[in-house]
């Protein structure tokens, strides 16, 4: 048998205890335990923005593209889905001795400026990071506004 291992972690949800209390209670008394977290899980994100666009990188690792879901709605871009832990039927999962991963249903919503073109929406996912373009509307982008001499008037020019 294993040495009993410990390791130091912040709890991120109230619940975190309780699945954690549950999580032992399970091993002390020999079942197999529902290792299920709560209902969702936090999903990082990190939202940049540039002259052009708004770019969104988001952390989903050990789930394929297809487990993901994407969707925008009144100016709203929401990611969801689900990551189950798989078992296989009579085998003995073993005895758990550390358990930090997440798993269940997950959504993430963010709140999309007016002025953004959802019509130009691109999403990929490489290596569990799902990236997402969304262009911004033509009216939004900067716009440099020559200034001329004497009697030339100014013209606005589109910033390229």
């Amino acid at each position: 048998m294993l040495p009993s291992l410990t390791t130091r972690r912040s709890l991120t949800s109230p619940f975190d205890a309780l699945w954690d209390m549950r999580r032992e209670m399970d091993r002390l008394f020999g079942g197999a335990g529902a290792y299920e977290a709560p209902a969702a899980w936090p999903v990082p994100a990190e939202v940049i923005e540039t002259d052009n666009e708004y770019r969104f990188h988001i952390d989903l690792p050990g789930l394929s593209a297809d487990q993901i879901d994407l969707t925008v709605e009144n100016n709203v871009l929401t990611v969801s889905g689900e990551r189950k832990w798989e078992r296989e039927e009579g085998k003995p999962d073993g005895e758990v001795h550390v358990f930090e991963r997440r798993y269940g249903r997950f959504e993430r919503s963010f709140a999309l400026p007016r002025r953004v073109d959802a019509n130009t929406i691109d999403a990929s996912y490489d290596n569990g990071v799902l990236t997402i373009r969304l262009a911004k509307a033509e009216e939004a982008r900067p716009r440099r506004i020559e200034i001329g001499t004497g009697r030339n008037g100014r013209r606005i020019e589109s910033k390229k």
